[in-house]
């Protein structure tokens, strides 16, 4: 890394033009997060770092569930806390409205930023900074991907707002030839909003130690990272004898899947071709090793498998990088190159169309009446531990003990073998940990008689065979989350619990075995499942 500064800085005009250019950039911004705006596309796991954040005020620990032993269900720690903040202010709102409102304010502060920052790396190559601001503001802008996930209520926004912060103080440092401090508390809280975070702070650090002219700043920058991230470490050993957060265990790598997030991450967010825009960026200063750092995390989606989340939630700092590369590029393009330029912005542009037309960038979920399921069991004195997949709302308004299906928050289940979301099914584990009531996932409803199959959650499917196979459930109703998206809830409640009617409705008449018996036989006398 070394000292860029420009021979003929801008003017006085064009940078006030620059600015202007940026501050419109926050516009298509904000009718991107318009799209996102119903309470609907706030993602359910969301909630598990509220009720985690909320266990920790009411002193049970920083865990989902107080009741078990600690589990870092989470791997948004710095997040969670953050958040103890506003549960504490404001006890009587839902948190998913202030971290939405933070969210939100993070995403325009960003694109913002990034589109003064593409302009200045652009200014530096003896480009046009007004383009470079214009072209990473739109690019940035248009992202669905960047706007759902600012609104989804998990950490997205702070994450890609600290990696930003990380750049411009960098880049000052570099500039001056001193500091460090300030970008080793960034460093410092960037791994501590998530694990990746750690591999950006060694990597600068590392960068900055390998020249003798910027040792210095990088010795002070080192220094927070390794004092912060060993308190943390020591933390996560001594409170959940784990140096990692539970979902390491949840997630096992499936580099196959990976491999098809990021064809679908970069064709999607970026139309291909603006992928080659970004690349073809003069490298010069911050901007070549951070891409470097940009390219390790995009390896990391790659082995790690992805997200299940729509969008490129895991590949935030490798798009915002891609965004102000691709502003620098345009910016210092001449004669034919800007053709070629403009196609590939306009591939960009199109990529992120056809994610939002084809719902690639986002999902709408249904915590509302999940809630309302929570609320009366909550309500219900006989139910102390519900077992489901969608914990987060659900475990929110119900204060009872959870055992999660999927295994984000159970160390046991996280442990066994198999893939997220389809670990091997322990019928000693969730005989012993007996819950009361157990809520399945389902794209079909159940009617009385039976007309198809119910077609469950990868995840509920074992625990669905057991309680037809063993007993010692019985079906109780089915809850309409979302009929036009086809979410259902199937509630089964254990055969010595009596759900009061007022709260829950009437029980069906028959069992989930007698009507897929029924369905069975008058289809094609096959044997149910």
């Amino acid at each position: 890394m070394s000292s860029i500064v420009p021979d003929q800085p801008p003017s006085p005009g064009e940078r006030s033009r620059v600015r202007v250019i940026a501050l419109l950039a926050v516009l298509p911004c904000l009718l991107g997060l318009g799209r996102f705006a119903e309470p609907g596309y706030a993602v359910d796991d969301a909630w598990i770092s509220f009720r985690t954040a909320r266990t920790w005020l009411d002193g049970g620990g920083l865990t989902f569930d107080g009741s078990l032993p600690p589990v870092e269900g989470v791997t948004n720690l710095l997040w969670t806390v953050l958040s103890a903040s506003w549960i504490a202010w404001l006890p009587n709102l839902d948190p998913i409205v202030p971290a939405r409102l933070i969210g939100a304010l993070l995403l325009l502060w960003t694109v913002w930023r990034a589109s003064l920052f593409a302009a200045q790396l652009a200014e530096d190559a003896g480009g046009s900074g007004e383009v470079a601001a214009a072209v990473t503001g739109l690019l940035l802008a248009a992202s669905g991907s960047l706007a759902f996930h600012a609104l989804s209520g998990l950490e997205t926004a702070m994450w890609g707002g600290l990696f930003l912060a990380i750049c411009v103080r960098l880049d000052r440092d570099l500039r001056r030839g001193d500091g460090g401090l300030l970008l080793g508390f960034l460093l410092l809280m960037l791994g501590a909003t998530r694990p990746e975070g750690v591999l950006v702070a060694i990597l600068v650090t590392g960068g900055l130690f390998a020249r003798p002219a910027t040792r210095g700043i990088g010795l002070r920058a080192a220094a927070p990272v390794v004092l912060g991230m060993g308190a943390v470490e020591i933390f996560r050993l001594v409170t959940y004898g784990s140096l990692v957060p539970n979902t390491f265990r949840a997630k096992p790598p499936n580099p196959a899947e990976g491999a098809v997030y990021l064809l679908k991450a970069f064709g999607y967010g970026t139309g291909g071709l603006g992928l080659l825009l970004a690349l073809r960026a003069p490298m010069r200063g911050v901007l070549g090793p951070l891409g470097i750092c940009v390219g390790v995390l995009a390896a990391g989606a790659l082995w790690s498998g992805g997200d299940w989340m729509p969008g490129m939630r895991r590949l935030t700092l490798p798009l915002l990088w891609l965004g102000i590369a691709a502003g620098v590029s345009m910016g210092v393009a001449r004669d034919r190159e800007r053709l070629l330029s403009m196609l590939a912005v306009v591939a960009w542009l199109g990529g992120n169309l056809l994610g939002a037309l084809g719902g690639w960038d986002s999902v709408r979920q249904a915590p509302t009446k999940a809630a309302v399921v929570a609320r009366a069991a909550a309500a219900t004195p006989a139910i102390k531990t519900v077992a489901l997949a969608d914990v987060g709302v659900f475990g929110w308004e119900f204060e009872g003990s959870i055992l999660d299906l999927i295994g984000l928050t159970d160390a046991h289940i996280a442990a066994l073998p198999g893939v997220h979301g389809a670990k091997d099914w322990d019928e000693n584990y969730f005989r012993g940990r007996s819950p009361e009531l157990v809520l399945v996932r389902s794209e079909t409803p159940v009617t009385d008689p039976l007309f198809q199959q119910p077609t469950v959650g990868t995840s509920e499917r074992p625990v669905l065979l057991s309680m037809l196979d063993a007993g010692g459930y019985r079906y109780h109703a089915t809850v309409d989350l979302d009929r036009d998206l086809g979410r259902y809830l199937l509630i089964f409640v254990r055969t010595d619990v009596d759900l009061p009617e007022e709260l829950w409705g009437r029980p069906a008449r028959r069992s989930l075995k007698d009507l897929l018996l029924e369905l069975s036989q008058r289809v094609n006398n096959s044997p149910a499942p």
